[in-house]
């Protein structure tokens, strides 16, 4: 078990790491590499997934015969916390990666939807 939440936690801080970096990217000149990051990112996603149900199916199969000693519960404890903690900070940094690219988004739909000005010519004659 704590094996698997560490493993999770690993996964976590990879995926925190890479989040990162996609948040440093510019929405309007990055925009495939922000596209292609974006599904990598599921991949790490997937993967903590899988972990998680893991870590359920043991938790389901051991709920009446596992006894944690004193060591292995502050272990786990501690593993959690960090795992949320980091979760909290993805959690964040996909806000603003969100905001920064819905702002792209209405400037761009700002410019193009602009009325097209119209030169009117007077000429007197």
């Amino acid at each position: 078990m704590i094996n698997l939440l560490q493993e999770k936690f690993e996964e976590v801080e990879k995926l925190k790491t890479y989040t990162k970096q996609i948040l440093h990217l510019s929405p309007k000149s990055d925009y495939e590499k922000i596209k292609v990051m974006i599904e990598i990112r599921q991949k790490y996603m997937e993967k903590i997934n899988s972990i998680n149900e893991k870590i359920e199916n043991l938790n389901t199969s051991n709920i009446n015969s596992y006894e944690k000693s004193m060591d292995e519960s502050l272990i786990f404890k501690k593993i959690k916390e960090d795992i949320r903690k980091a979760i909290e900070q993805i959690i964040e940094m996909d806000k603003e990666i969100r905001k920064n690219i819905n702002e792209e988004l209405r400037s761009d739909k700002e410019f193009y939807n602009q009325p097209k000005q119209i030169s009117k010519l007077n000429l007197k004659a």
